[in-house]
Order: C-alpha cells, then sequence, then structure tokens
C-alpha cells in the first residue's frame, strides 16, 4: 500500500492516521535539517550556472490573454499600519464579479518580474531561485472566461489552460474548507528542482516559506481595494493538481497554497 492509501484509505483509524502522519511530517522535518555548515562552497569558488539561470514556465503553444501593463491598483489612499488590520480570513463572497483589470493590477505589483536581470519581486526568495508559478481559477471575473489559467510573470499574459467553470471541480478540493461563492482561486505551486539545486531538501522549506510571502503580498494588494481573501493550505492535491494539468513525475511542480478571492457578501 502506498503512503497516500495508506493515511487516507477508510480502513485506517484516524488515531493510526494521525501517527503515520506525524512520523511523515517527523522524517521531513529531518532530513531537511542543516547540521554542518564545513560542505558549503567558499567565496572563492565559482558560482555554478545553474544556481543563477532564470527559470521561467513558458506555454508555447496555447493561447494568450494579454493584461493591462498599469501596476496602479485602485487605492484608497491607507498606510500599510491601515491596510493591515483590516485583513482577515473571507469566507463568504457575494455574487459580484472581481474585474480583469483589477486582478491584472495586482499581478503586475506582485508577481511580476522585474529588474535589469529579470530576476526580481517584491516578495522574497531563498537564493533567487523563484519556484512558485502562479495559476488563477477564473470563476466569476467580468472581461475574463471561465477557467484555469498560468500567469506568465516576464510578459505579464495569462496563458489559457482550460475553458470551463473550474468551482466544479476545485469544490471537491476544497471540501474541508467552508467557502462560498469566490470569484478566483488564486493557486501558488511550486517547482522544488529550482531551488533544490541549490539547497538540496532544505529548499522545498525554502519553497513553502516563498509562497507564504507571495501570498500575504497579494492579500494585502487585494485588501487595499476592498476584496476579501482567505488561504486555503488544507485540500486534495491531486484534485487541484489534475485541474492546472500538472505531472508531477515530469516536472515535480505540485500545488503549495491556494487564495480564494472575491468581494465579501
Amino acid at each position: 500500500m502506498n503512503l497516500e492509501k495508506k493515511l487516507y484509505s477508510e480502513n485506517v483509524s484516524q488515531d493510526d492516521r494521525l501517527g503515520e502522519s506525524i512520523t511523515v511530517a517527523r522524517i521531513f522535518e529531518e532530513a531537511t535539517q542543516i547540521e554542518s555548515v564545513s560542505g558549503l562552497a567558499e567565496d572563492s569558488t565559482p558560482v555554478p550556472e545553474a544556481w543563477t539561470a532564470i527559470n521561467r514556465k513558458i506555454y508555447h503553444r496555447l493561447p494568450k490573454v494579454a493584461l493591462n501593463n498599469s501596476k496602479t491598483i485602485k487605492s484608497s489612499q491607507k498606510s500599510l499600519g491601515e491596510i493591515l488590520p483590516e485583513r482577515y480570513s473571507c469566507r463568504r463572497f457575494s455574487l459580484k464579479p472581481i474585474c480583469l483589470e483589477d486582478l491584472a493590477s495586482i499581478l503586475d505589483s506582485v508577481a511580476r518580474t522585474g529588474g535589469d536581470t529579470l530576476q526580481q519581486r517584491v516578495y522574497p526568495s531563498a537564493g533567487m531561485r523563484w519556484p512558485i508559478e502562479w495559476y488563477i481559477a477564473a470563476i466569476n471575473v467580468s472581461g475574463l472566461e471561465s477557467g484555469v489559467y498560468h500567469y506568465n510573470s516576464f510578459n505579464h499574459s495569462l496563458d489559457v489552460l482550460a475553458l470551463e467553470n473550474p468551482w466544479n471541480s476545485l469544490q471537491d478540493a476544497f471540501q474541508m474548507q467552508d467557502i462560498t461563492c469566490p470569484s478566483a482561486i488564486i493557486i501558488l505551486t511550486s517547482i522544488f528542482p529550482r531551488t533544490w539545486i541549490k539547497y538540496g531538501a532544505r529548499g522545498s522549506r525554502f519553497a513553502h516559506m516563498e509562497a507564504g510571502a507571495a501570498a500575504m503580498c497579494f492579500d494585502l494588494a487585494a485588501t487595499e481595494i476592498e476584496l476579501g481573501v482567505v488561504w486555503i493550505g488544507g485540500f486534495i492535491d491531486r484534485i487541484v493538481a489534475d485541474a492546472l494539468d500538472l505531472n508531477w513525475d515530469m516536472e515535480l511542480e505540485m500545488p503549495t497554497l491556494c487564495l480564494a478571492v472575491g468581494y465579501p457578501s
């Protein structure tokens, strides 16, 4: 029996399932510990090209949706100190659609690459490896057909992955959550080899840290324009991965964190 079946089989008791889960978590934490710095490269050692290579995921043959190039989010003229306490987990959304222009502006400000080397974003990344990819499951977005899209952070556009309402399948992935009527689901995935190549197993921790930092930036930008957001960490991975057409065996990319977004009800 593989690990997934062992943990989630109906024939496994809750106590046994919890015990197995804790064992797996402990193995992960122990396997990703740093016990010595003796093997780290000296400053004079040439940096491997793979450590500085620019990583990008490109869908060459898929249709594209061009986005506006304005980073101007509808400002409420509030300071960061005023926005922070307004952030909360919103689980009840209204039927009012969010508009593509607002979504594009948030992505432009938060997720788009920039700088002379195209290796800069507003959130940090260990060693500038940038393992996080952004996807949008559009459910009720004015100006954008319902479907699943990949955000191209280099040219600020959307790659069209599927044109059907993704909420029908994603509801099954989020069945342990109590969320109603989101306008969109922002899905952050991790392409782990980008960090593994430099940091080994520790790179998995760095990918999770980056996802959290990226999500917080998106959350605050959405709060600025009075959108509601809730973070979703508990979901059925395979359903979300299938919605994005990810292939773990080939790409070593898996969903890490989801954000439901919309106008609060």
